[in-house]
């Protein structure tokens, strides 16, 4: 709604998500034909792009926290949108510490619940990816932190106590970092930097994730422990790293 301000000051957009990126997702998992899902996915992926690439457009400096998205800016409102890179200094105040507190095996998940794609992955979790974990490791538990879980994941953490843990809001999350021996990034949907990622590698804590947890984060500089797209996969790097947490801390 905002028009540029008179004079010479400069209108700049900060573009951590490109948002049509998440619909174009959703749009891809809603599949074609006539179903209510598919025209809905199809209009929202329709209208972000338009009003996104008259935001760009009108932008003097569009600024995205990685190459991934300053292109996406650029494939969305073409050579007249100014995408700048910014890479913010994510690894300031940060030190990578042993591994303390409950000895217990625990997997961490970190999320807002009430954004579907956190509250989607943590049901993912629980219902395809735990389950193979577990067999081969009864005793490790998954947390998943982070306020407004939904009901549906209460229920299976209530049906499971031993195995899943649903903290709510915490007041802070540097205890849980602490006592993670693995953190899972499972989403299969969203845009932008996860900075849930980010949090965990540059605690030099062991990240198993999802292509789209990694993405404009990890190049040929930097790499996550496991990345797979798939529930078995996962579930494989997260065995490797229960396996021996001292070697998968060191690798991390």
């Amino acid at each position: 709604l905002r028009r540029r301000p008179a004079g010479s000051a400069l209108h700049v957009v900060v573009a951590h998500d490109v948002v049509w990126q998440n619909y174009a997702r959703f749009l891809s998992a809603a599949g074609t034909g006539w179903h209510p899902r598919a025209l809905l996915a199809r209009w929202r992926c329709a209208s972000v792009r338009r009003d996104e690439r008259r935001i760009y457009r009108h932008a003097d400096a569009v600024v995205s926290f990685s190459g991934k998205d300053a292109a996406l800016v650029g494939r969305i409102a073409g050579p007249a949108a100014r995408a700048v890179v910014v890479r913010p200094p994510l690894a300031d105040g940060s030190e990578i510490s042993p591994r303390t507190g409950d000895p217990t095996p625990t997997v961490l998940f970190v999320g807002a619940f009430d954004r579907s794609v956190n509250a989607e992955a943590a049901m993912w979790t629980m219902t395809d990816i735990a389950h193979r974990v577990l067999a081969e490791h009864p005793d490790v538990r998954f947390v998943f932190a982070g306020a407004r879980p939904t009901p549906a994941m209460q229920r299976l953490a209530s049906e499971r106590p031993g195995s899943f843990v649903v903290t709510g809001r915490v007041d802070s999350l540097e205890p849980m970092y602490a006592a993670a021996d693995a953190v899972l990034v499972p989403l299969r949907a969203g845009a932008g930097v996860k900075f849930k990622t980010v949090e965990a590698m540059v605690r030099g804590i062991p990240v198993i994730s999802t292509g789209v947890g990694v993405e404009g984060i990890v190049d040929d500089r930097i790499r996550a422990f496991s990345v797979a797209d798939d529930a078995h996969g996962l579930a494989t790097g997260l065995l490797r790293a229960l396996a021996d947490p001292a070697a998968a801390r060191r690798e991390a």
